[in-house]
């Protein structure tokens, strides 16, 4: 039975993630195509899932198609991918950039993207195509740290990024949905479909 790709780290481990695509056989040279790599949930289960609680790390996911993910566990969000960083004393940073997202579905929230915790978030020069949820059909970044017990206000950047043919059920919600109590700049997006 196919399972979701799942990364989480033990408490505390100060180690920065990078996931990448495209690279040749013995991983010596990377191109730029997202479709040449692509992490499938086969429409029974989310396609990853990242979870950290890292002082100050960094987390990357870079040039990869998130094609069929099922978000029905964890929350029902992140069809696609879901990301979820605590911070520990320090901030950390997300970064999403030149990805694809096909076709994924949540029963709650962000048929494509879940990003939530993390000091500064980057969603950047992506695709989002035909991805489903209740609520936020394609995107939810939530820019809120925390920081020992306490919330703080994040930043994030939506830009350069294609939304086309997303569709969320409840009549009352919406495509993108961008919670960062430090500020957001929200630019440069093509919408289409929605």
């Amino acid at each position: 039975q196919p399972a979701m790709f799942e990364y989480a780290t033990a408490n505390q481990e100060p180690f920065d993630f990078a996931m990448s695509g495209d690279w040749n056989s013995n991983c010596t040279q990377q191109g730029d195509d997202p479709l040449s790599t692509i992490i499938d949930g086969n429409q029974v289960s989310r396609a990853l899932r990242i979870s950290t609680i890292s002082p100050g790390a960094s987390v990357s996911v870079r040039l990869l198609t998130f094609l069929g993910g099922t978000a029905t566990a964890n929350g029902g969000s992140g069809g696609g991918l879901q990301i979820s960083v605590v911070n520990s004393n320090e901030p950390s940073t997300i970064t999403i950039e030149r990805n694809a997202f096909l076709l994924n579905q949540a029963d709650q929230s962000a048929g494509a993207l879940q990003a939530s915790g993390g000091a500064f978030q980057w969603i950047v020069n992506n695709v989002f195509v035909a991805n489903t949820a209740q609520y936020s059909s394609a995107v939810h970044m939530q820019c809120r740290p925390i920081v020992g017990d306490i919330d703080q206000p994040g930043f994030g950047a939506f830009t350069n990024n294609t939304i086309v043919n997303n569709h969320y059920t409840d009549p009352d919600s919406w495509t993108v949905l961008v919670g960062c109590g430090g500020g957001a700049i929200v630019a440069n997006n093509n919408f289409d479909g929605n």
